[in-house]
């Protein structure tokens, strides 16, 4: 009696189990295909981040042949560094300026010669398509026009020249010293003489009353 009543409870325990297990697996699906469409959309807002970063930075790419905001070649390729597991088609980068207002400059890579104020706009694309077709997860593509994107703008740095204002610039201000300095508006003692040679012992008659 006691041994049967231990095969009902184990055939009840079979029982549950089975029917719970695929709402456990259509829960743990659907957790991993979130996952993953979060870091695709992770990825590629940080390519576009990094890529309107290097596109704006001043000066020359690394190679020391073009500004940054013209490489296009660069610019792609700080983004694809992030793209660990190929979340995007590097085609699928877009790269533009405008002028801070909107107004569009170029819709290609490179541009004419910008001034500033002028930025960078740097969009990136991505697929994302479920896995497991019963998880209720949109498929988002570039061909179905829903693709997921991420856009970034940034103003493009220049040199500027700095300058200071205000204050007092010290220097030597004598105009008879070797280091007399024009720009000066406040002496610092620093000024310098070529040595005057001669007699400085004042019981004579030939003694240099200036002697440095």
């Amino acid at each position: 009696m006691k041994r049967s009543m231990n095969n009902k409870s184990n055939a009840q325990t079979m029982v549950e189990f089975a029917l719970v297990l695929p709402i456990l697996l259509v829960l743990v699906l659907g957790l991993l295909e979130v996952g993953r469409m979060a870091f695709i959309y992770m990825t590629i807002a940080t390519a576009s981040r990094e890529a309107v970063r290097y596109g704006s930075a001043t000066g020359l790419n690394d190679a020391g042949v073009t500004t940054r905001y013209k490489d296009c070649a660069g610019i792609k390729a700080a983004a694809q560094k992030v793209n660990f597991l190929g979340a995007f088609d590097p085609a699928l980068i877009s790269i533009s300026y405008d002028d801070g207002n909107g107004n569009i400059i170029s819709n290609s890579c490179p541009p004419p010669n910008l001034s500033a104020g002028d930025r960078i706009h740097v969009l990136v694309s991505g697929d994302f398509t479920p896995i497991i077709e019963f998880v209720p997860l949109m498929k988002r593509t570039v061909s179905l026009g829903n693709p997921i994107t991420s856009s970034n703008y940034h103003t493009i740095l220049g040199n500027v020249a700095i300058r200071q204002t205000g204050g007092s610039d010290e220097g030597c201000t004598d105009e008879n010293a070797n280091n007399y300095d024009p720009t000066a508006t406040e002496d610092d003692g620093s000024c310098t003489y070529d040595p005057i040679y001669g007699c400085t012992d004042p019981s004579y008659d030939n003694i240099i009353q200036m002697q440095l």
